[in-house]
């Protein structure tokens, strides 16, 4: 038996628990979990070694792994109970989603997504809210927030922040953050920083 466990540089990583499922099963007659068998092999392996750079692999290759793993259990369970960890697996909603990720600031509308990636605004709209759960402009406020939050934990100051995250004004920034996490964003570092 193998057992690990994932630790998280910001306090709050909801936005990953919150997609992911409490147990993955993942059948070992499976197509999908020969690569896991061979991922397990060469983990087993370096933990049992003390060759130079052992616990390094081990590392990453536990990252492999958890990749591997939500892989094989999305192909086995498919993607739409999966939030949009599955939903990155769609072909049209999760190149929304890079799309959204690759530039947060961007003001973007609903009918941009859908046509970036060939779809009908009121199709995507279906389809993303039926993969991630969420309409896509409300996925992207969270999103948005959860970079802030980040951003203000690190010390950056709000008008840097409002304007990395494609606000066009630290006010408006303001308003979506007190109405996401209920203070401001300043008395949220205030309270960070104690």
């Amino acid at each position: 038996m193998l057992a690990g466990s994932f630790a998280f540089e910001e306090s709050d990583p909801a936005i990953l628990l919150q997609a992911l499922p409490a147990f993955m099963r993942i059948p070992v007659d499976e197509s999908v979990s020969r690569v896991l068998r061979g991922t397990l092999e060469v983990l087993d392996q370096e933990i049992r070694s003390d060759r130079m750079g052992a616990s390094l692999v081990t590392c990453r290759l536990a990252d492999v792994l958890l990749v591997q793993a939500l892989r094989a259990y999305i192909a086995i369970n498919g993607a739409e109970s999966h939030g949009w960890i599955g939903a990155l697996s769609d072909p049209k909603i999760g190149a929304g989603l890079r799309l959204l990720h690759r530039d947060v600031s961007r003001n973007w509308k609903v009918e941009e997504f859908a046509r970036a990636v060939g779809m009908s605004r009121s199709a995507f709209v279906l389809r993303f809210k039926t993969l991630v759960g969420v309409p896509p402009l409300d996925y992207l406020l969270r999103w948005r927030m959860q970079l802030a939050r980040d951003l203000l934990r690190r010390n950056a100051n709000v008008a840097t922040v409002a304007f990395r995250l494609g606000y066009q004004s630290e006010s408006a920034f303001g308003n979506a953050f007190k109405r996401t996490y209920g203070r401001s964003p300043k008395r949220y570092c205030a309270l960070e920083r104690r």
